[in-house]
């Protein structure tokens, strides 16, 4: 693998980090989850549901020695020192929940090529070089179809669990209910356009125990 080279691409922030040793290896988990039905007179069988998403480990040493970091990087000048920068660097883009790409190449050949969310590292010092660190990276898939498409459905679901009538109760006035029932109190008088009848000329007065029409 002396010739592999592992980038990590942060698509949010539109910097590259190549990592300078090519780490010791890696591993990609690809599965299917399964559902066991039990059939009378069968017993039971497994039932292929979905795939999972992809998650993608590796292990690697930053090095105390300087020669080994790239002078070439679409980082920042002067943000890898030393090799506790590179683990400040990826702490960083998890806390910020940035999406990265890894590619994984040798030569022409792309062994991986997948966009991921980077769910955690862990380093240790290497005890035999002050100032080299151990790491290992996990990461797992990230699915932007699936992510919009969950995202829509929660946003129809909280459609329709919004109120069609509201009984206003003691305390009541219409920027409050319109918080409470749209969660924007600016659409106070989409509530009282619809009940004028009940309200009358002044918003200002509603009573306990009103059925008000939430449109």
């Amino acid at each position: 693998m002396i010739n592999i080279d592992f980038f990590i691409k942060n698509i949010d922030k539109n910097l590259t980090l190549t990592l300078p040793i090519t780490p010791e290896k890696y591993k990609v988990e690809y599965k299917n989850e399964f559902e066991t039905v039990r059939l009378t007179n069968f017993g039971d069988i497994n039932i292929p549901t979905h795939h999972t998403p992809i998650t993608f480990s590796l292990e690697g040493l930053f090095s105390v020695n300087e020669s080994h970091y790239l002078k070439s990087q679409s980082l920042p000048i002067n943000t890898i020192k030393c090799s506790m920068d590179y683990v400040n660097l990826i702490k960083t883009w998890i806390d910020n929940k940035d999406i990265v790409r890894v590619v994984i190449a040798k030569d022409l050949d792309v062994k991986i090529d997948l966009q991921f969310y980077i769910e955690s590292i862990s380093y240790m010092e290497d005890g035999e070089t002050v100032g080299d660190i151990l790491y290992s990276l996990i990461f797992r898939e990230y699915r932007q179809r699936i992510i919009s498409t969950v995202i829509n459905r929660a946003l129809r679901t909280s459609n329709k669990n919004i109120k069609s009538s509201y009984t206003v109760k003691e305390g009541d006035y219409l920027i409050k209910i319109a918080r409470i029932v749209y969660g924007d109190s600016k659409r106070w008088r989409d509530i009282y356009n619809a009940n004028k009848a009940i309200i009358g000329k002044n918003p200002n007065f509603i009573y306990p125990n009103q059925v008000l029409t939430i449109p």
